[in-house]
């Protein structure tokens, strides 16, 4: 028998230290930030923080946040966080009532305990718009991915959120991929704390309207401005210090640049993406809900040149004090196809019902108000809110004039 050895290369991603801990810093929200910050200066002698900027900026008037912001902190259910996020979601009362019909039937690990079909029974709508709203809620709220229908689901949502596709592939192949590459994925919805509320919102960013262009301002109340304390760096060209000694105080100096080059990073990160949200959101902010305008994680990933896994990390579990309000990042980024089977439902509604639109035709207004879409698309979706088509609209109109002449 013959022994034979081969040699491969085979592409392994390993992060570093600093990459671990921008990472981190990168995606934990503005509060956290704060904690892990206060036990850094704690622990690290080398690290000083400086007063906020004089161009910092914090709402003058407390009445000028949203009472959602100013709750007071205590104990709440799952569901009522849930129920108060629903509260403020640009949506007409119908869709809300059926969100919150959604709610209430999600358990306290944060899936859904019933079927779509079952909800849409009790309500009398169509399972289709249950399942649309349903979609949405998991990308609208905190925490995200609440009312996923099963762990798999919940798993392919982290995945997808975090720029990994799972078309063609097994989900275990893609989680496996996704972890090694430094994504960390959890088991349910509500993991870590999710029947217990964390005091008042705090936004990660203000978007203030300053004259004719609207201006963003991180939240540097809570973010601090770190530098190095020079009397400790000094010590580390005194000859006459230990060397166990020095060694200490040099992984702590790297330590310290460390985290203030991660602060740095995702400052510039935050406030990037953010800038590029409001660029494209002036509608939504000067004149409200109705004009939101859906955005997804690649169009703002090429605008502000970062890979989609980064924006989805900058987006996650952060908040924006806006004029409309305090929004997730999430929710700037909602489904299109939920959107585009709203205004479908609202073209329908405010036809002529002596001459219902044909599918052909609301693809045309569909185009006409920039949604690319066809009309094969307009039927699936037509179909899934359970509106029957042109002809038996029509039908079904006329008999009911008939009887009313009668």
């Amino acid at each position: 028998m013959r022994q034979r050895l081969e040699l491969s290369l085979q592409p392994k991603l390993i992060l570093t230290p600093e990459m671990q801990l921008s990472l981190e810093v990168l995606t934990i929200p503005v509060m956290e930030l704060r904690e892990m910050v206060d036990r850094e200066l704690l622990e690290n002698p080398f690290l000083e923080e400086l007063p906020p900027s004089k161009e910092a900026y914090y709402p003058e008037d407390e009445d000028e946040l949203p009472w959602w912001e100013r709750l007071p902190a205590k104990e709440r259910s799952l569901q009522e966080r849930l129920m108060e996020q629903v509260e403020v979601l640009p949506l007409g009362e119908r869709e809300k009532r059926i969100m919150k019909e959604i709610v209430k039937c999600i358990d306290n690990t944060g899936f859904l305990s019933v079927s779509t079909s079952d909800i849409a029974r009790r309500l009398g709508v169509g399972e289709g718009e249950v399942e649309g709203l349903r979609r949405f809620l998991m990308q609208s709220v905190e925490p995200e991915g609440c009312g996923a229908l099963d762990h798999e689901e919940f798993i392919r949502f982290q995945l997808e959120g975090a720029g990994f596709n799972c078309d063609g592939s097994s989900i275990e192949e893609v989680a496996k991929k996704a972890v090694e590459n430094g994504v960390t994925l959890v088991p349910y919805p509500a993991w870590g704390g999710g029947d217990v509320d964390v005091a008042v919102v705090e936004p990660d960013a203000f978007v203030v309207k300053v004259g004719d262009e609207y201006q963003v301002y991180l939240n540097e109340r809570y973010t601090p401005r770190l530098v190095l304390n020079e009397s400790y760096r000094s010590l580390l060209y005194e000859g006459s210090i230990d060397e166990e000694v020095q060694q200490f105080l040099k992984r702590k100096m790297k330590r310290a640049i460390m985290m203030m080059k991660a602060i740095e990073q995702r400052n510039k990160t935050l406030r990037r993406t953010v800038e590029a949200i409001v660029e494209m959101e002036e509608d939504f902010l000067d004149k409200g809900p109705a004009f939101f305008r859906p955005l997804t994680l690649k169009e703002i990933a090429e605008k502000v040149e970062l890979h989609i896994s980064t924006v989805s990390r900058v987006v996650n579990s952060k908040y924006v004090h806006t004029p409309q309000g305090v929004y997730p990042l999430k929710f700037f980024f909602e489904d299109k196809g939920f959107v585009i089977k709203r205004r479908i439902k609202e073209i329908i509604d405010k036809e002529d019902k002596t001459r219902p639109l044909s599918d052909s035709a609301i693809a045309e207004i569909l185009r006409e108000e920039g949604f690319d879409i066809a009309r094969r698309t307009v039927a699936k979706y037509r179909e899934e809110l359970g509106i029957p088509s042109s002809s038996k609209r029509r039908l079904r109109n006329a008999g009911n004039n008939n009887r009313k002449k009668c």
